[in-house]
């Protein structure tokens, strides 16, 4: 796997054991071993991946609750942050990975225009 992604496999040994600890892998020792899905794909949201791997996320350390700085008080931005940290995760908590590994959206004569219809429904407006 690591090969066929180009990455080392000590990394890809590290994401595994990440997903493992989180719950949403399940390793298989023996002659047949390797990984699971805990759960169905279309219960794992893409957030719970991230999360899992990078840890939390957040586009800027003031929108965590430990992000106070010496600007707290005359910043303007700190809130609006927090609106767009909080949609990100939204959205990414709305994406399964049952969702990311089907038939891709692009899928126009060049291969380059989405397929709107593969899109799950929240995000066609």
């Amino acid at each position: 796997m690591a090969d066929s992604y180009r990455i080392p496999q000590e990394l890809l040994a590290k994401v595994l054991q990440r997903l493992v600890k989180a719950g949403l892998l399940r390793s298989q020792h023996g002659t047949h071993g390797g990984y699971v899905l805990a759960r169905d794909a279309k219960k794992i949201s893409a957030y719970e991946v991230i999360r899992a791997i990078d840890g939390p996320l957040f586009i800027t350390s003031c929108v965590t609750i430990h992000g106070d700085c010496d600007q707290s008080d005359l910043c303007t931005i700190r809130e609006p942050l927090k609106k767009v940290n909080q949609g990100i995760e939204d959205v990414l908590r709305g994406i399964s990975i049952g969702d990311i590994r089907e038939e891709p959206m692009y899928m126009g004569k060049q291969g380059n225009w989405p397929n709107w219809s593969r899109w799950p429904d929240r995000f066609r407006r």
